[in-house]
């Protein structure tokens, strides 16, 4: 018996692709448990306003420590990245504190290996600043709650200049 629904090789049922687009989202943005060890590079969420001073920036970094933040400024844009790790690096003999215990344990610290110090997450965002940002005054500060807020003002005296045409 023939049916009006498409076939396609290896499909279970008609509406497979349907509910893999709708149930299973993680699996269409690469965030599956198979991806254990892979590093995703991911756009923060972020907002931006302007005012007469300048542009004020806040980007969200869930998880990231304030040591894991990059920010650049070149060519008139400016480059703010972000690590973030799957556990927590501390001191300087390489040891690394796992976020949590299982079943509610206390949390535990050995060396790190190369698994614990490759990012679980890298956050990139890149964005065109004009050409009356003073790049070289640009200010950071990060709230503990995983909030970038970025300023960058513009440069003073860069409004509209009326010159005279002598006569």
């Amino acid at each position: 018996m023939f049916s009006l629904l498409p076939f396609h090789y290896g499909m279970s049922a008609p509406f497979s692709s349907f509910d893999d687009d709708m149930w299973r989202p993680r699996n269409r943005l690469g965030m599956t448990e198979s991806d254990r060890g892979h590093t995703q590079r991911i756009e923060p969420t972020f907002s931006i306003e302007s005012d007469d001073d300048g542009a004020h920036f806040e980007i969200e970094l869930p998880g990231v420590c304030k040591e894991d933040i990059s920010i650049e400024a070149e060519n008139n844009t400016l480059t703010v990245s972000a690590k973030r790790f799957k556990k927590h690096r501390t001191g300087k003999d390489d040891t690394v504190v796992e976020e949590e215990g299982k079943d509610g344990a206390e949390a535990t610290k050995h060396p790190a290996t190369k698994k614990d110090v490759q990012p679980k997450i890298i956050y990139v965002l890149q964005t065109r600043l004009g050409h009356g940002a003073d790049v070289d005054a640009i200010e950071a500060d990060v709230e503990g709650d995983g909030i970038l807020y970025v300023t960058v003002p513009l440069k003073k005296g860069n409004g509209p200049r009326r010159i005279q045409i002598p006569i």
